[in-house]
């Protein structure tokens, strides 16, 4: 499985850096996790609004997985990373109608749905069609991530930095 990853770093902003960097790093941790988490939103509702029905699975279980997280990272401790995106621990277990019940993962189908995929053999390993294999015609690119990225890439900036600066002037 491919894992996409955009990456952003927010530059330009030197005022409000000099203002991080006089702050205790907890403090400067707390300000930049919340002002993440504010864009992380942005882009969240961006990207829920891209999926339509059919958009992966018809339960809609792609788009109410996608969330927002926003952590340290390992190795880099002046680092903090934003993830927007279906998250795992969303998955549903769901019945087929061969009786089987199955988990499905929004995030093992995201990539999918972002790329499209070519057309390809599936074959049916268990049930009443054990040994078959079914053409599968590929589907279609639906991009949601890259689309809800570029939408509010001029917003994101401006909206750090309003945050950031609220967050400093509560906190400190």
């Amino acid at each position: 499985m491919s894992k996409a990853k955009v990456r952003v770093e927010i530059t330009g902003v030197k005022e409000l850096r000099r203002a991080l960097s006089g702050l205790k790093k907890q403090v400067r941790r707390a300000a930049l996790k919340k002002a993440l988490r504010k864009v992380g939103g942005l882009i969240k509702k961006s990207m829920r609004a891209r999926l339509k029905k059919g958009h992966g699975e018809e339960t809609g279980l792609l788009k109410k997985s996608i969330g927002v997280r926003v952590k340290g990272v390992k190795g880099q401790p002046d680092r903090i990373a934003l993830i927007v995106g279906p998250q795992a621990k969303k998955g549903k277990v769901v019945t087929l109608p061969s009786g089987r019940s199955v988990k499905r993962v929004p995030t093992l189908i995201a990539h999918l749905v972002e790329f499209g995929t070519k057309p390809h053999t599936i074959r049916i390993e268990e049930g009443p069609f054990a040994g078959q294999d079914i053409e599968h015609p590929g589907s279609r690119a639906m991009p949601f991530v890259r689309p809800a990225l570029d939408e509010n890439r001029s917003r994101i900036e401006p909206l750090l930095a309003e945050e950031l600066t609220r967050a400093i002037a509560v906190i400190a």
